[in-house]
C-alpha cells in the first residue's frame, strides 16, 4: 500500500488526499508543472507509477514510501535516488492543421484540433476496429488508395482516435502562416492575436474523439477539444523538440525527454 506521509492512514484516493491538503487540482498542477487535466487524469487512473505517486505527494506538501508485507511482516521498500515526477503520464503530440492557413485558425478559434482529411469514412474512426478491419473497409470505400496510403491512415485514425486522451499536450505547427509576408491575427479561445513568421500553437486535450456530422466543414467533423495556451515563434522550443515538431506527418508523438513538461513550461 501507499503511505502517504498523512495521519489517517487509511486507503484514500489521490483526490481524497488532495482534499485533505486543501489544494486544488489547479494548485497541485502548477507545483508538478503539468496540466490541470493531467492531474484529472492521474485522479481517475487506476495504475499510476511509483515516481508520480511521490511526486504527488510531495506537491500535496507530504511525503511517500512503498510498504512491502511479506510473510505478516511489513518492509518499507528503498529506493536507490528520490522519485521525480513522471512526464510518461502525460504524452506530447504534434499535430498539423493540413498545412492550410484557414484551417489552422479555425482550429484556434473554437477551441479544437481537427485531422479529417475530408473524406466521410465513418462516425467511429478507428474505435472498435482492428487494424485489418479498418483497412478492408478503407479499402473498399476507396479502390484506388495504395496499401501505403491505406495503412498512414489506419495510424493517424488510431492516433487521433484511441491514443490521445484528455490531459496529453498538443504542439500545432502552423505552417499556413510559414510563407505569408507580414502579420496576421489569429483567435485564440476568444482572443485575437498577432502572429508573423513561422509559430506553433500549444494546448492540452480536454475532450475524447468526437464525429460531428452536422459540421459544413468537412476538415472540422473529427475532433477533439483543445484548450490553446500559447501561441509563440516554433524557435523558442528546444531543439530537440523543435526537430519532432517540424518532421513530416500529420500527426506524431513527441519523444524528445519529458516533451510535455517542457513544451507547457514555455507556454505558460
Amino acid at each position: 500500500m501507499y503511505c502517504l506521509g498523512m495521519s489517517d492512514t487509511n486507503a484514500q484516493s489521490f483526490a481524497q488526499l488532495r482534499e485533505r491538503a486543501g489544494l486544488s487540482q489547479a494548485q497541485v498542477a502548477r507545483v508538478l508543472g503539468v496540466s490541470q487535466e493531467a492531474v484529472a487524469k492521474l485522479e481517475r487512473g487506476s495504475n499510476p507509477r511509483v515516481a508520480t505517486v511521490f511526486a504527488y505527494s510531495v506537491a500535496l506538501g507530504g511525503s511517500a514510501e512503498v510498504t512491502v508485507t511479506l510473510h505478516g511482516k511489513d518492509y518499507t521498500l528503498l529506493f536507490s535516488a528520490p522519485a521525480t515526477a513522471d512526464t510518461a503520464e502525460v504524452t506530447a503530440w504534434s499535430v498539423r492543421g493540413w498545412n492550410d492557413r484557414a484551417h489552422e485558425s479555425a482550429c484556434l478559434g473554437r477551441g479544437i484540433i481537427a485531422i479529417s482529411n475530408g473524406d466521410e469514412f465513418d462516425e467511429s474512426m478507428a474505435a472498435g476496429r482492428s487494424d485489418a478491419e479498418l483497412r478492408a473497409v478503407i479499402a473498399e470505400r476507396y479502390p484506388d488508395r495504395t496499401a501505403r496510403a491505406i495503412s498512414v491512415f489506419v495510424g493517424y485514425s488510431r492516433a487521433f482516435g484511441e491514443r490521445v486522451t484528455v490531459g496529453d499536450v498538443i504542439a500545432m505547427p502552423l505552417s499556413g502562416h510559414r510563407d505569408s509576408g507580414g502579420n496576421h491575427a489569429v483567435t485564440v479561445n476568444g482572443e485575437l492575436r498577432w502572429i508573423s513568421g513561422y509559430n506553433v500553437a500549444i494546448g492540452v486535450v480536454t475532450g475524447e474523439y468526437a464525429f460531428v456530422p452536422e459540421e459544413p466543414d468537412p476538415f472540422l467533423r473529427h475532433r477533439r477539444s483543445v484548450d490553446w495556451l500559447a501561441v509563440f515563434p516554433v524557435d523558442n522550443l528546444e531543439r530537440d523538440v523543435r526537430l519532432a515538431v517540424n518532421a513530416p506527418g500529420t500527426i506524431k508523438k513527441i519523444n524528445a525527454d519529458d516533451a510535455a513538461q517542457r513544451v507547457l513550461r514555455i507556454a505558460r
